[in-house]
């Protein structure tokens, strides 16, 4: 799981997965206040607003606490983010496939060429640009609106 401070930043920013947000158990978050340790939902209350959040390495009741959607920036998981394109099977290729799609999409903006540190990072900015259309400027470290060219799908929906 990526917890650098560039997935970081690339989740905050990107409003529309925010707002899509279901909160379940296991999910992974930084708290708008604390952001020097990401946090994990341990429980959900019965108002979905509201969940108990342990600290990765807590071993004890003591730091687990209860907090609340809107102080929170949710960090998807990898597989998190395939869900969001449907995609239940990764075939063979696809991953090349995808990061081939990407490279045309941000080589005009990256001298070096396409740089993402993380997979979470790589399918983050796959489902940004599929499903809103928009891409990451890593200088002004905001999601940028782009528009779709006919790329063939190489997934099912």
């Amino acid at each position: 799981m990526d917890f650098s401070e560039k997935y970081i930043k690339m989740c905050q920013k990107a409003e529309e997965i925010q707002i899509e947000w279901k909160p379940k158990v296991g999910d992974w978050v930084i708290d708008v206040w604390n952001r020097e340790r990401p946090l994990v939902i341990c429980a959900v209350r019965d108002n979905p607003d509201y969940f108990y959040l342990s600290d990765q390495f807590a071993s004890d009741k003591e730091n687990i606490y209860q907090n609340h959607i809107s102080k929170l920036y949710w960090l998807p998981r990898q597989d998190q983010l395939q869900e969001m394109l449907n995609l239940k099977v990764i075939k063979y290729g696809l991953l090349n496939k995808i990061d081939n799609i990407l490279y045309k999409v941000y080589k005009d903006k990256y001298i070096s060429g396409f740089a993402f540190d993380s997979f979470e990072q790589l399918w983050l900015a796959f489902v940004m640009y599929k499903k809103y259309g928009k891409i990451w400027d890593n200088k002004k470290e905001e999601w940028i609106k782009r528009e779709i060219k006919n790329e063939k799908t190489y997934y099912k929906n």
